[in-house]
């Protein structure tokens, strides 16, 4: 019967000191959260994140520049007379390296899984 309740006890032992340590790493992990999240940036941190906002809008801006580049050489019917109308297109036509260029930046850049 003694052996029984000195195993009781260890066993109880042992559960108040995992719920310790359980409690200690779950109050790490929040401290540890709140002190990366809140801490202040320094300028090396603003400064990547302005790299990196300014590099995905520059993907995106070249990604329009090329979509526009390829709209301005298509030829269409509008059912008018058009030939008061010059249209002027616009520059060549991208190549195959710009569009492939252009896409795998949005593939680095964009949060969209579907590009």
């Amino acid at each position: 019967m003694a052996n029984n309740q000195n195993n009781n006890g260890k066993r109880e032992l042992f559960i108040e000191f995992v719920k310790i340590i359980v409690f200690g790493l779950f109050v790490f992990l929040i401290q540890a959260y709140f002190t990366n999240s809140w801490g202040p940036t320094t300028a090396a941190e603003t400064l990547k994140k302005e790299n990196y906002i300014n590099s995905k809008r520059e993907a995106y801006f070249d990604a329009i520049n090329l979509v526009n580049r390829e709209i301005s050489g298509f030829n269409f019917n509008l059912n008018i007379d058009t030939s008061k109308f010059k249209r002027i297109k616009g520059s060549s036509l991208p190549t195959e390296y710009e569009v492939n260029s252009s896409l795998t930046k949005l593939h680095l850049y964009s949060d969209n899984p579907e590009i």
